[in-house]
């Protein structure tokens, strides 16, 4: 219902954007995944998405779940092909740490290898819940440098900014694990694409 509104009063100006749904819930587990794309359907038409985030990872003995896609095309821009990953990856827990880290660099493994598969521009967003320096972001190419990005086919990460400035993504004002600094778990990844002049 807040969406709805939220859309109304987007739409209010003349524009037509629309809503897509990908929520997702798995069978016999207690697993959810609410995610929404809002997109402008004057300046984007939606080609593909794929809403069942178990396009995952094997682990043996369980599945870890990497994203969802969505593809748009536009005549009206230059984003003419453009896929938006949409990941939100398991808590940390402590008491799992080497396991759960292994577990997101394979995830990243696939999620880099989706991203190289497609054409055209590629986002990622979403919550990692790993900082942007971490293991999962390195399999992934994540950087802060354009350098880097153009020059090694990586992710460009315009949120490190927010490291300099102290900023982070998520509130704990009562957790004694965030009382240095908020952390930087949500995170936008832009191919090289995003950064070509041309």
């Amino acid at each position: 219902e807040e969406l709805q509104r939220a859309l109304a009063g987007l739409n209010n100006s003349g524009e037509n954007y629309k809503i897509i749904d990908l929520f997702w819930k798995a069978k016999g587990v207690r697993c959810e995944f609410h995610n929404y794309v809002i997109y402008n359907a004057h300046r984007f038409s939606c080609v593909e998405e794929d809403r069942n985030p178990l396009t995952s990872v094997d682990l043996g003995d369980r599945k870890y779940r990497v994203y969802q896609s969505v593809r748009f095309r536009s005549d009206s821009s230059h984003l003419d092909n453009l896929t938006i990953f949409i990941v939100h990856w398991s808590m940390r827990n402590s008491m799992k740490g080497d396991v759960e880290n292994r577990d997101k660099q394979d995830a990243a493994r696939k999620l880099l290898s989706a991203i190289r598969e497609g054409s055209g521009y590629k986002l990622v967003v979403g919550d990692f819940n790993q900082e942007p320096y971490e293991e999962p972001f390195i399999v992934l190419k994540g950087s802060r440098s354009r350098k880097y990005v153009m020059d090694k086919d990586g992710l460009y990460n315009p949120f490190w900014s927010f490291l300099a400035d102290g900023r982070g993504s998520i509130v704990a004002e009562d957790d004694e694990q965030f009382l240095c600094r908020v952390p930087l778990f949500d995170c936008a990844l832009l191919s090289k694409e995003f950064l070509d002049p041309s």
